[in-house]
C-alpha cells in the first residue's frame, strides 16, 4: 500500500470521528436550549418573590424592594420575567412566610391610610383576619391603638359632614345653590351662591378657626368676591353663624359678627 492512500484513510477516519463528535455537540446543546434549570425554581430568592413580590412592589415601589433585595431594578425585573412570577391574587397567600421588613411596609401602609382596616383590605384585596392577626401578634399594643384611632378619626368625620350637610340643605331652603368640598380640601367647606352673592362657609363643631384657616378663608374670598362665613354648632339644636370681618394674627385675634340668613321658605332644623 503507497503512502499516500495509508494517508487519506488516517484523514477520513479524523473526519468520521470529527463528525461523531459533533452530532452529539449537537445533541448536548439541544438538550440545554430545551430543558429547563431546576435550580431556578427551587432558589431561595425565586420562592420568596414568587410569594411577595407583587404585594412589596405595590405597597412600596419597585424601587425600594430592589433596594432592599440590594438587585438593581433592571435585575429585579429581568429574575421576574425569567422566573415567570404569578400575579397577585392567582396563589394563596401566606403571610407566615413574608419578609418581616414587607409585613412592617404593609403596617405602615394601613397607618398612613385614610381607610379603616375593612376598607383597606378590600381595596387591596387582603384577608382581614389572616393579616390582621399578623399585625396583633406582631404589635399587639400598637395595633390596637391604630384601630381606635381610625374609628375615633372616622367617627369624628361623620360627625363634621353630617353639621357640613345639615348647613348646606339649610343654604338649599334659602334659595342658595349650594354644595360641599367633601375632605376639607379647599378653606372652605360649603360654597353657595344666589343673585351674584357668594358665601364661603366653613364649619366647626367648637367654633375655634386656628388663624390659618381663618386667613385661608378670607384670603379666598378676596379673591373671589365671597363673604367668609363660620358656622359653629357647640352641640345639639344650636347653631351660630358668624361673618369674618378681619384677619387673625393670633390664636386670641380676629373678630367676627353675627350673620342673619333670610328667612327659609320652611321651617328647618340645624
Amino acid at each position: 500500500m503507497s503512502e499516500a492512500t495509508e494517508t487519506q484513510r488516517e484523514i477520513a477516519a479524523v473526519l468520521e470521528l470529527l463528525s461523531e463528535a459533533n452530532c452529539r455537540l449537537d445533541g448536548v446543546v439541544d438538550e440545554i436550549a430545551i430543558t429547563p434549570d431546576p435550580v431556578v425554581y427551587s432558589n431561595p430568592l425565586i420562592q420568596r418573590l414568587r410569594r411577595e413580590y407583587w404585594i412589596a412592589v405595590r405597597t412600596v415601589g419597585v424601587r425600594t424592594y430592589a433596594a432592599h433585595l440590594e438587585l438593581t431594578v433592571p435585575k429585579l425585573k429581568s429574575i421576574v420575567e425569567t422566573a415567570d412570577i404569578p400575579e397577585f391574587g392567582t396563589t394563596p397567600v401566606r403571610w407566615s412566610e413574608f419578609d418581616p421588613v414587607v409585613i412592617e411596609w404593609l403596617f405602615e401602609a394601613f397607618k398612613a391610610s385614610s381607610l379603616n382596616w375593612t376598607r383597606f383590605c378590600s381595596k387591596n384585596g387582603y384577608s382581614p383576619s389572616s393579616l390582621g392577626q399578623v399585625f396583633s401578634k406582631t404589635w399587639p399594643d400598637e395595633w390596637t391603638k391604630v384601630l381606635e384611632g381610625k374609628q375615633l378619626k372616622s367617627t369624628r368625620y361623620r360627625i363634621g359632614a353630617d353639621l357640613e350637610r345639615r348647613i348646606r340643605d339649610a343654604l338649599k331652603l334659602r334659595g342658595f345653590y349650594a354644595f360641599r368640598s367633601p375632605a376639607s380640601k379647599s378653606p372652605a367647606d360649603i360654597i353657595a351662591l344666589r343673585d351674584g352673592e357668594i358665601l364661603l362657609v366653613q364649619c366647626k363643631r367648637s367654633g375655634a378657626l386656628p388663624p390659618a384657616e381663618w386667613n385661608a378663608l378670607m384670603d379666598l374670598c378676596d379673591q373671589t368676591g365671597g363673604r367668609p362665613i363660620m358656622v359653629e354648632n357647640p352641640f345639639p339644636g344650636c347653631t351660630n353663624w358668624f361673618e369674618l370681618t378681619e384677619r387673625k394674627l393670633t390664636r386670641g385675634g380676629g373678630t367676627k359678627i353675627p350673620f342673619e340668613l333670610p328667612e327659609p321658605k320652611r321651617t328647618v332644623h340645624v
